[in-house]
């Protein structure tokens, strides 16, 4: 989303946004001119993953109240409200620097100064209290240095960030704080902080004045916070001996754990900072490993449970790349037209490598859009209908998805947008490894297939894992973090089982792991898995002997489940941000009319595709998994025809005697067929095919073919003699998804030949020219039995094409007849028309409604459920 330039219209006539100056991780500030007062100003704009849970009416309420703040050491608030959807506030623009900025060049401030500042905010703080508002994120971001005078900013918003989420911010465990600063009671969450939570913060920054340092520090936010929890700063004057004993004992007791402990009001720190105040018996700092009292440590027992509850929003100055986890648990609301459209192939979402883009397969015409974290608005990458399985490159640079129709189904596409760029031919799962190589599946249709590797510029395959069995598959490959072991799933057809399995690249020997999941990967010292019945689990993982330690802990128990190879429709970032779908997905055989009234024809969902109606609209002829089966409309019945594990896209001929499939893998691969009652076996009819498409008199059979990278469509005879030879019919822009006219004259197919899917006419078997039938896209044509009209998909939309063919072919009109949600089709479209043209069959993919889940913090959840299950 384009923050800069939708503020500039919604906020035209009465600020001119000039330029991002800063950001924080509540806010993004910028530079503005405040047009009726002529002067410049601090526009700052409230993060939209943070207004997203924030009643703009009780905000703006609350934010008024410090307008009503007026102090020498305040910065002012002029003005607020909401402009398309964003909240904001306007402050002055100091001319200077903040205090962070000079920390940063100068690292330790002289103690004259640095006691000066301090007892400058302290009056602020000390008003401010007075007048029963409190900081809450005090900071050296947020004191600005004016002339040399210390001006607090920001008072009272975070604060008002609080009141106004109520609920909502406590639900999503949101701790508005920074971790260097933040006292132990607002670390562990307790909502009855007063002005001592300040006093706690501004010690600290006046600590950082004197020492170079924070009193705690860690390279995350929960290792800080743990330290707030439970360790006691290193006394000041062991770093800066020169620092006075009253100023160290005034910071340190400031510092104190408890709030009763610390003084009572700003006033007394800034009296005891200049040495006016009472002697007290202050305590030394211990040194760390130094019992402490027991009030502290329960203190600590109970920070350390929720210490990820605790992480606050992470100041993006100290962290640029990758923000401290947050525990924040909640739905991801997305615009109707961009919401996710659930493939049943396949995952639906994956993160970017920072973790702050989300990229998924959504919209009527499942394509991938990309979201970022911090932004209400996704952006659809055009040119990727048919979409899944997206997967982000290791750089963030490029996503390689399964394009849903085609040859080379496996792509890649700049992030930025560009054309999509073929890598191989695979419609499976497959991973992108930090050094370029990509792992990948055939499909789980494809038994007998192992595992293959190439790299993302499309190299040549090469066969990496063998299954043992004609009856397995491999699948859902991820790599371990070293690039050199990856995860998979072993699929066993005859039990419709998965196990989970490891390899090392280098010497390709398989390691079963004696799990049964699928679409493992590993984080943080676990290996993640899914089951069938939609649960998630972990279980430690020892990366270097490829060993599972302990017993497997549930995690989740309502992931969306996909395939027979129970893929779990879900992505972790790097971060430790968990997305996932929750509910039952499946698909259904259904019928409908021209109008778009539907009905299940089968009870139950299963993984019904290609849908094929006998010549006399009796029968429905389909792949269920693996598999042809037969469905007797009027007798309700279904019969397996195929028992081999690797028939898909069946086709009737003609005479509705036969049905045609193909084989895919080994050494049976290619077109066969055989008597719809399996009365006789089934033959091959030829070797190096997909898909058959016959002539009228079955003498010949329109088919896909590929040899080294390229892919035409010819005639081939049924049977081969010395009269009857293949026809070639083109060889240019990967054409596929023959259809034949039920008269034999005419051919559609599709053809990417302007860049994007088309369907176009041609006479057959020739000579003549070729039509565009579609415009806008379109794949999957489909003749009815007049001959004069062509039914395509254009995206979910089923569309009508009346044709004219006499006295040559033209296009008459386009009909949108309905919204069809159905799978793509592959080499052969995805559904069918019955013979009276006005009920079509296709299997409908049926899927929770519910909004995709985000849970912020995940894997220290995951650390959580995993220690306490260890300790029963």
């Amino acid at each position: 989303m384009d923050v800069t330039g939708q503020l500039r219209a919604a906020l035209a006539g009465r600020y001119a946004i000039d330029s991002e100056i800063g950001a924080g991780g509540m806010a993004i500030v910028y530079l503005a001119r405040d047009l009726r007062h002529d002067r410049r100003v601090a526009l700052k704009v409230l993060r939209p993953e943070l207004g997203a849970v924030l009643g703009v009416e009780r905000f703006l309420s609350e934010i008024r109240v410090t307008a009503n703040l007026q102090h020498p050491n305040l910065l002012p608030l002029f003005d607020s409200g909401e402009s398309a959807g964003l909240l904001f506030y306007v402050m002055p623009f100091v001319e200077g620097e903040s205090l962070r900025a000079r920390l940063e060049r100068e690292t330790q401030l002289p103690i004259d100064e640095a006691v000066r500042i301090a007892t400058a905010v302290a009056g602020a703080l000390d008003y401010a209290h007075r007048h029963g508002v409190i900081h809450r994120d005090l900071k050296p971001e947020n004191i600005l240095l004016h002339d040399g005078q210390p001006l607090v900013a920001d008072f009272g918003i975070a604060l008002a960030v609080s009141n106004a989420g109520g609920a909502r911010i406590t639900q999503t465990g949101l701790s508005l704080g920074t971790p260097h600063y933040m006292s132990p009671e607002q670390a562990t969450g307790d909502r009855g902080i007063d002005g001592r939570t300040d006093l706690y913060a501004l010690a600290a920054v006046t600590y950082e004045m004197l020492a170079g340092e924070p009193p705690h520090n860690g390279t995350t936010a929960q290792a800080i916070i743990a330290r707030v929890l439970t360790e006691t700063p290193r006394p000041l004057r062991t770093l800066r001996h020169t620092v006075p004993a009253h100023v160290e004992a005034a910071i340190h007791r400031a510092l104190e754990k408890l709030p009763a402990d610390r003084y009572s009001t700003a006033h007394e720190f800034a009296d005891a900072l200049q040495g006016r105040a009472p002697n007290f018996a202050a305590v030394p700092a211990p040194a760390l490993g130094v019992a402490l009292p027991w009030k502290t440590i329960a203190v600590a027992a109970v920070g350390v449970a929720v210490l990820a509850l605790a992480a606050a929003v992470w100041s993006a100055s100290r962290q640029p790349d990758i923000p401290a986890p947050q525990h924040a648990r909640f739905t991801l609301e997305l615009p109707s037209d961009a919401r996710i459209n659930p493939t049943f192939v396949g995952r639906s979402v994956a993160f970017s490598p920072d973790g702050a883009t989300l990229v998924y397969v959504g919209g009527p015409q499942a394509s991938l859009y990309l979201r970022r974290l911090d932004e209400l608005v996704p952006r659809r990458i055009p040119g990727t209908e048919g979409a899944s399985n997206p997967e982000f490159s290791p750089d963030g640079n490029w996503i390689a998805y399964v394009r849903g129709t085609g040859p080379s189904p496996l792509v890649k596409i700049p992030a930025a947008g560009g054309s999509p760029v073929a890598i191989t031919d695979t419609s499976g799962r497959f991973a992108w490894g930090s050094d370029g190589t990509i792992v990948f599946s055939k499909g789980i249709q494809q038994r007998g297939s192992g595992l293959w590797r190439t790299n993302s510029s499309g190299a040549p395959p090469e066969r990496l894992a063998t299954v043992d069995s004609a009856d397995h598959a491999h699948a859902s490959p991820s790599f371990l973090p070293d690039a050199k072991s990856i995860l998979f799933t072993i699929l066993i057809t005859p039990a419709a089982r998965t196990e989970l399995a490891a390899m090392r690249l280098a010497d390709k020997r398989v390691v079963r792991l004696g799990l049964v999941g699928g679409s493992p990967f590993y984080a943080d010292g676990f290996l993640f898995f899914s089951r069938s019945d939609g649960t998630v689990s972990a279980v430690r993982f020892d990366q270097a002997q490829l060993r599972v330690i302990g017993e497997p802990v549930t995690l989740i128990e309502s992931v969306t489940i996909k395939q027979q190879a129970a893929v779990a429709d879900l992505a972790l970032s790097p971060t430790g941000t968990l997305v996932y779908l929750s509910g039952a997905a499946g698909v259904q055989l259904t019928e409908t009319t021209r109008d778009g009234t539907m009905q299940s024809l089968l009870a139950g969902s299963r993984l019904y595709r290609h849908p094929q109606i006998s010549p006399d609209g009796r029968r429905i002829a389909m792949t269920i998994a693996s598999d042809v089966w037969v469905y007797e409309i009027a007798a309700s019945t279904l019969t397996r025809l195929t028992t081999t594990g690797n028939a898909v896209t069946p086709e009737w001929t003609p005479n509705g005697r036969r049905i045609a499939f193909t084989r895919l893998g080994g050494d049976s691969a290619g077109v066969w067929w055989q008597p719809w009652d399996a009365s006789a076996p089934a033959e091959r009819i030829q070797e190096s095919a997909r898909g058959a498409e016959f002539t009228p008199n079955e003498e010949y059979f329109i088919t896909t073919a590929q040899q080294m990278g390229k892919w035409w469509l010819e005639a081939l005879p049924v049977k081969a003699d010395s009269v009857r030879k293949p026809i070639m019919l083109m060889t240019s822009d990967i054409p596929r998804q023959p259809g034949l006219s039920h008269d034999g004259r005419w051919l559609a197919y599709v053809s990417e030949e302007t860049g994007r899917s088309e369907v176009y006419v041609q006479p057959f078997p020739g000579p003549g020219g070729r039509y565009q039938v579609s415009s806008g896209g379109g794949t999957e044509p489909v003749w009815s039995r007049t001959n004069r009209e062509l039914f395509y998909r254009a995206g979910t939309a089923l569309i009508s094409a009346t044709l004219e063919t006499v006295p040559e072919l033209s296009l008459v009109r386009r009909d949108t007849l309905f919204t069809m949600n159905a799978l793509n089709g592959e080499v052969e479209p995805g559904y069918d028309v019955f013979p009276d043209g006005k009920r079509f069959v296709f299997p409908r993919m049926v899927s929770s409604d519910a909004a995709p889940i985000v849970v912020v913090g995940w894997l220290d959840e995951v650390r959580e459920r995993i220690a306490a299950a260890t300790r029963k």
